[in-house]
């Protein structure tokens, strides 16, 4: 496995860290309907999502973009970085007002944000 491949895996592995230790932070009533149905098959569309983007990253290039992808890649790596820290800063700057996709619902303590990313 190349260098960018592990870049890549590496930083969604740390972006997905980052997602469920803020969630962790977070008091257990304001994760209201975590155990629903819609929420479990949310939890499993984005764990196949996850296990879909591991598989790809581990097999070999089977069909190329480009026989010589070096400038692809690199132009790749950098948008993957970019919205990497946008998305990361951005879930800081939210804190305590964001909600999980899985609960979906606005809780009576958050507050509009309207400073930041």
């Amino acid at each position: 496995m190349d260098g960018l491949r592990l870049y890549l895996l590496g930083g969604l592995v740390f972006h997905k860290l980052v997602w469920e230790v803020l969630k962790r932070r977070q008091p257990a009533h304001a994760r209201p309907g975590a155990g629903s149905l819609v929420a479990r098959a949310a939890k499993l569309v984005k764990l196949a999502i996850l296990l879909g983007i591991l598989v790809q990253t581990l097999l070999p290039d089977v069909l190329p973009i480009r026989a010589e992808p070096g400038a692809l890649r690199a132009v790749g790596g950098a948008l993957f970085t970019a919205g990497l820290l946008v998305a990361v800063a951005a879930r800081l700057q939210l804190g305590r007002n964001w909600s999980d996709i899985e609960a979906g619902l606005v809780q009576p303590d958050h507050e509009l944000v309207a400073r930041g990313l």
